[in-house]
């Protein structure tokens, strides 16, 4: 699996996969373009 980034909030044993979809705009042809992330997460829970 391909990370991002990995964040370590807590010294917890639960690790939380985000799936993160952002848009961003390309300068030259100002099209949007969409970009998926996955991300690991370090914390008590969901919130």
């Amino acid at each position: 699996m391909h990370l991002a980034d990995r964040f370590n909030y807590q010294e917890c044993e639960q690790w939380f996969k985000a799936k993160v979809i952002y848009f961003s705009v390309d300068k030259k042809s100002g099209k949007e373009k969409k970009i998926v992330n996955y991300m690991l997460v370090n914390a008590d829970g969901i919130q």
